[in-house]
């Protein structure tokens, strides 16, 4: 039975991809302490303000109502789901080993083992009930993007997204889709719906800026205060961080305080820039690059265009895409 569940779940993570969803449910609260009574639980639950444990506690008291109270085994849920899962997990060493988790007193006995069994059955009924719903939706958002946007998917590259995030992060693409379980067609899903989700491992302040496919890791650069320096939106135009920019295409990048210039030099470019100037070595941008807190930020499309790259801006994605000519 264990293994039974674990493929389950394991299954409604696949389904429903590996980054949160837009629609995704709130994670609630974790009780900091095992309650006597499953009333414990509840109370613990309803003192709660974020909107995950709001939503587990309806849930928590559709279930009681329909008299799981009455119906719930905890040997059974035990036996099935927990006990032999590890060396000399048994009821007799879960009880023993469980002294300490009080907030009354007495031992724990088959009263504290009946309320948190329920406590465990319900929520990771929930957590199930839950990834369902979240795979169903995402499944939907996945074939209306493909049915209205099918140019859009077949041109999609799951291999340069993977190593945009995963590939900095060490992942090797065989294993990631061995250990998930993934052919060609459900990895491009996969990824497909992490940018069409607009997943964390891409998007920054809202945005999401690729070089050739690949979505550029704005985390790894910051201001002086060490906060994330990613791309930002300004009178109708994308401003990005010069150097992020730079360094995927394949470019160096020199300060020169005497100047309040910056160089981007590559083996066949190398392109200079003036703080607070629209002259620049090849010509006249349309807006200047300007400093803050330590990073130079500079107009995402004369950027693109400047370095010879070819930009497009994909609204339904937030994403403005810099393809080079390789």
């Amino acid at each position: 039975m264990k293994k039974r569940i674990t493929a389950f779940l394991l299954l409604l993570t696949l389904l429903s991809g590996l980054a949160a969803p837009a629609a995704a449910w709130e994670i609630w609260a974790y009780p900091p302490r095992k309650y006597r009574t499953f009333q414990g639980y509840l109370d613990f639950y309803r003192t709660q303000e974020d909107e995950g444990t709001k939503a587990l506690v309806e849930y928590l008291n559709q279930r009681l109502a329909e008299g799981v109270l009455e119906t719930f085994d905890a040997d059974v849920y035990f036996q099935e789901n927990i006990e032999g899962d590890g060396p000399g997990v048994n009821k007799g060493n879960w009880l023993g080993r469980n002294d300490d988790w009080h907030d009354e007193k007495g031992p724990y006995d088959q009263e504290w083992f009946q309320a948190e069994m329920l406590d465990r059955y319900l929520t990771e009924e929930y957590r199930a009930m839950r990834d369902a719903e979240d795979a169903r939706q995402k499944e939907e958002r996945f074939q209306t993007w493909r049915q209205t946007r099918p140019e859009i998917y077949a041109g999609f590259d799951p291999y340069a997204w993977f190593d945009g995030y995963y590939g900095t992060g060490g992942s090797v693409l065989e294993t990631y889709m061995y250990n998930w379980g993934l052919d060609d067609e459900s990895f491009k899903k996969t990824m497909f719906m992490e940018w069409a989700d607009r997943a964390d491992t891409a998007f920054f302040n809202g945005y999401c800026v690729t070089v050739d496919g690949t979505p550029i890791q704005f985390q790894l650069y910051r201001n002086l205060d060490g906060e994330t320096a990613g791309p930002r939106a300004e009178n109708d135009r994308i401003l990005i961080p010069l150097r992020a920019a730079a360094e995927a295409l394949g470019l160096t990048v020199e300060w020169k305080p005497e100047t309040r210039q910056v160089i981007c030099s590559g083996e066949k470019t190398t392109v200079t820039f003036t703080l607070d100037s629209t002259r620049y070595s090849g010509g006249t941008l349309d807006v200047a690059p300007y400093a803050e807190n330590g990073v130079t930020y500079l107009p995402l499309r004369a950027l693109g265009e400047t370095l010879g790259c070819g930009v497009t801006w994909y609204q339904d994605f937030a994403t403005a895409a810099l393809t080079t000519t390789k």
